[in-house]
């Protein structure tokens, strides 16, 4: 199943790079109940136009939550997380509101900072977790270049059933 799910990202993320007309940067904060932590962190997206009412997105997001546990002592922990999606945009020309489906991967890590030691641990859960879901979402184009996006997502964690909510800001650049 992992190999499969691989496979599939990487082909999507190679659809996506040769065919790009979106390119955004932006800000995400995802819940993630099995850890019981809310991560923000930078992303980045790419996405490609499959005709006038349809795209393939792709968000990749680099998440961190700190936590305090002692003077001079903390747990910093990362995810990496992938986000293929298919958006449906009901006007045509890619903008205004839209709503997809959306798959989710993220690879966790902690490290363990105690003064200038840093000690690398298991993440408490599992340390990938795979999600599907969806998405709605509203893009605004602010020139013939510029756009905003913005889109609320809710997936279920494959392993726990959980619900993993997310929220995505970003600016992009239209080639």
């Amino acid at each position: 199943m992992k190999n499969f799910f691989l496979i599939t990202l990487f082909s999507l993320l190679s659809f996506t790079v040769f065919a790009q007309s979106n390119v955004r940067l932006g800000y995400q904060g995802v819940f993630y109940p099995h850890i019981g932590e809310t991560f923000f962190g930078p992303n980045a997206s790419v996405e490609a136009n499959m005709g006038n009412h349809f795209s393939l997105n792709l968000n990749i997001g680099y998440l961190k939550d700190h936590q305090v546990i002692a003077v001079n002592s903390d747990i910093i922990t990362r995810s990496l997380k992938f986000e293929p999606e298919i958006r449906f945009f009901p006007r045509q020309g890619l903008k205004g509101f839209f709503v997809g489906a959306r798959m989710s991967y993220s690879n966790f890590s902690s490290v363990l900072k105690q003064g200038n030691e840093r000690v690398s641990f298991p993440t408490p859960g599992e340390d990938s977790v795979f999600g599907f879901g969806g998405v709605l979402g509203f893009q605004a184009n602010f020139t013939e270049h510029l756009m905003l996006s913005t889109s609320v997502g809710l997936g279920v964690e494959s392993e726990n059933g959980e619900a993993m909510p997310s929220l995505t800001i970003g600016m992009g650049y239209r080639f």
